[in-house]
């Protein structure tokens, strides 16, 4: 199923049935039924192995893993609470409050940095407004560049409390014709696990608490401005939940691929009159394009939802070859490739691509010993895999590429140095052409998601370790003409915009 079939689905529904209407404890439901059908269907396309090896766990089997996960979180939260001490954030009056996704962190020089927060703290810093930032997940990555409030066991305690509690506990429902839902999509024979009513209770009461604790975090804090990156899960929706009832502007930071393809940020084709709870009033983005498709649907509710157009701000600080941070790791990388100059450079983004995908890559490898150099870098969230993806580079006699370093170090910093870019369908490609280099994608997913950029010549499409030979051959080629064309062209005032934002929710600048 392509990416367009899922969306067509989602406004199929959304023309068929009051979605706009079904509410749960006064809370209008359907992001959370779209974000349930969504990745799943998603989830499914993409990675049918890993997803029914997922989905088809029993319920004991999860909640046992649940609870072994909290367990061992809560003693890494020990570990980096006391390692990092000094950097524990007290909750205290502030004018902005951000929720980090947890795992947007890169290390720089010698701190882990928040790449979408702090950017926007070093601002906040420079006018000396105040700020908390708060960071989930478990994975407490310290030192620390910004001190920050470890929430992650506070959720987790929310998350064990909500497990006992009854889906009858969820509120006075507003449904009319979901069961007529369920059975339109059971009719459609997707082979992935529908979104349930008793799932969906499920997620509203999980969404509650969560928004209550949050609720509790604000009326400490009593922030002007909220800023959430990743706010599609039921933390950033909680979150955007809590601010909507304390009166507080919430902003989602662009973190990847948006577009009329994403189903958070594109083609919300029926909205309630006063928008959805769940949902930002801003969505803080890269560019036009992103901001074009969020103006589709939000022109009609655009006092609860519109975009800004703000800028990668952390990309903007890798643009200058003056900066101390630049310098550094310029040299780092150019020292690693003094004896390989005469090689093409090639940045391979590992999503999670199954062993059929990954074969495809290493036998190019294999057939490009002589003219390419590759830098195969992990995704974020399988860091833990990374020693299997070592084990199956070796295990395929690969001796042209490099996994710790092209993982370890800053993504921006690779791209400043390295001559291209191939992935399977990694929003890195928007962030290369943003620093002028062309990317090659393998596979349909792709093609469809960057049908722009392959227009443009900034991406060329792929599909066999031949075709990938070409792509490489051509966008080395035409790298420099592309680079005359602009690689900049949709760079945005962000820190303007961030200092308009900020006026606009009362705070003095």
């Amino acid at each position: 199923m392509k990416i367009a079939d899922i969306m067509d689905l989602l406004n199929e529904v959304e023309g068929r049935f009051p979605v706009d209407q079904w509410m749960i404890d006064g809370i209008h439901i359907w992001p959370l039924v779209r974000l349930e059908l969504a990745t799943n269907l998603t989830n499914y396309s993409m990675y049918p192995a890993l997803y029914h090896s997922v989905r088809s766990a029993s319920k004991g089997w999860r909640l046992a893993r649940l609870l072994s996960q909290e367990m061992r979180g809560l003693l890494k939260f020990g570990h980096g609470y006391l390692k990092d001490y000094l950097k524990n954030a007290k909750p205290r009056r502030a004018e902005v409050i951000f929720l980090s996704d947890g795992v947007s962190f890169s290390y720089l020089i010698d701190s882990w940095y928040e790449k979408y927060c702090d950017p926007l703290v070093s601002e906040l810093e420079e006018h000396c407004i105040p700020f908390i930032l708060m960071t989930p997940s478990h994975k407490y990555f310290t030192p620390r560049r910004t001190s920050s409030m470890f929430i992650q066991p506070s959720l987790d305690w929310v998350r064990v409390k909500s497990l006992f509690s009854s889906s009858k506990d969820s509120g006075e429902e507003r449904l009319d014709r979901f069961q007529e839902f369920i059975d339109f999509i059971e009719s459609k024979e997707l082979r992935i696990f529908l979104p349930t009513l008793r799932r969906i209770k499920d997620e509203v009461i999980l969404t509650v608490n969560y928004a209550g604790f949050f609720e509790r975090v604000l009326k400490e804090i009593r922030p002007q401005l909220a800023f959430v990156v990743s706010y599609y899960n039921i933390g950033g929706m909680a979150f955007n939940l809590a601010c909507r009832k304390a009166g507080v502007i919430s902003a989602d930071i662009q973190h990847g691929l948006q577009g009329n393809l994403h189903w958070a940020y594109g083609r919300w084709n029926n909205m309630p009159e006063t928008g959805y709870e769940l949902l930002p009033k801003f969505f803080w983005v890269w560019s036009d394009f992103e901001a074009e498709a969020i103006r589709e649907w939000s022109s009609r509710v655009s006092e609860w939802h519109r975009p800004n157009v703000s800028g990668n701000l952390f990309l903007d600080l890798w643009r200058s070859s003056e900066s101390e941070m630049v310098k550094y790791y310029d040299n780092k990388i150019g020292n690693f490739k003094r004896n390989k100059r005469h090689l093409i450079h090639v940045l391979y983004t590992v999503g999670y691509e199954e062993n059929e995908k990954l074969a495809t890559i290493f036998d190019t490898m294999r057939q490009t010993e002589s003219s390419c150099f590759w830098w195969l870098r992990v995704h974020p969230g399988k860091l833990r895999e990374r020693d299997v993806f070592k084990k199956l580079v070796r295990e395929n006699g690969i001796s042209n590429g490099e996994v710790d370093l092209a993982t370890n170090l800053p993504l921006y910093a690779l791209l400043r140095q390295l001559d291209l870019h191939l992935t399977f369908y990694s929003s890195s490609v928007l962030e290369a052409k943003d620093l002028g280099v062309p990317s090659i994608v393998v596979g349909d997913y792709g093609k469809e998601l960057f049908s722009d950029q392959i227009l443009s010549g900034w991406a060329f499409p792929a599909d066999t370790p031949e075709g990938i030979i070409s792509g490489i051959k051509a966008q080395f080629h035409k790298k420099k003409e592309l680079n005359k064309s602009g690689a900049q062209e949709g760079k945005a005032e962000g820190k303007k915009n961030a200092i308009d934002l900020m006026r606009e929710a009362g705070i003095a600048v």
